[in-house]
């Protein structure tokens, strides 16, 4: 088992990463079979270790999404 912590700057970033009814971070754990545990601005994300290298990764670059918002962080693919 592994945990890694993901920093997310200001906590209205970490509830739009949770999404509704924590929707998203639901939907990250089920797809990498990891678990999100927050404290504050802080995502404790645990278990296998590719599975938690892969959700770190996507908590990482949705925070980056959120942070940006979603027309600049778009306009990087165009």
């Amino acid at each position: 088992m592994t945990e890694q912590t993901v920093n997310v700057e200001r906590i209205e970033e970490v509830a739009n990463l949770f999404g509704s009814f924590d929707e998203n971070i639901r939907a990250l754990e089920n797809e990498f079979h990891v678990t999100v545990v927050n404290r504050g601005t802080e995502l404790t994300v645990s278990g296998e270790a590719e599975d938690v290298m892969l959700a770190v990764r996507a908590a990482e670059a949705c925070a980056v999404y959120i942070r940006d918002g979603a027309d600049r962080a778009m306009s990087r693919f165009n």
